[in-house]
């Protein structure tokens, strides 16, 4: 009984994550009809800054200028990849930008592959 209810439990999870996810792509479609991509970005990110800080508020201390500048980097290249997300679905439907998005679930292993040189197996095909 309790094997069934897992089951469910994690189809119906996968289903709500699919839910919410595919529904942020409307959300900022018919957002951007009222307020412009970057203040769209600026939005989203400062939100998730406040929560996550209010989250995480006891791991500051063991933050290091180290974790710092790699933050940086990472969070420069996610914005550009948000900058581009956002202004490319002023040109074209939630679904198609959707769909683009997740194209780098397949090309991912594929990048990895071409940088490090090491195939990255048969379960990726």
């Amino acid at each position: 009984m309790a094997r069934n209810f897992t089951g469910f439990l994690a189809g119906t999870s996968l289903v709500c994550a699919t839910l919410l996810w595919g529904g942020g792509f409307v959300a900022v479609k018919n957002s951007l009809d009222f307020v412009p991509p970057i203040y769209m970005i600026a939005l989203r990110f400062l939100a998730a800054s406040i929560l996550l800080s209010i989250i995480f508020f006891k791991q500051f201390k063991y933050i290091t200028w180290t974790t710092v500048y790699r933050s940086f980097i990472l969070s420069t290249f996610l914005f550009l990849a948000y900058v581009f997300q956002t202004v490319g679905i002023l040109s074209t439907t939630a679904g198609k930008n959707a769909f683009l998005t997740t194209v780098y679930v397949i090309l991912v292993p594929f990048i990895a592959w071409f940088f490090s040189r090491r195939n990255p197996g048969l379960h990726v095909f």
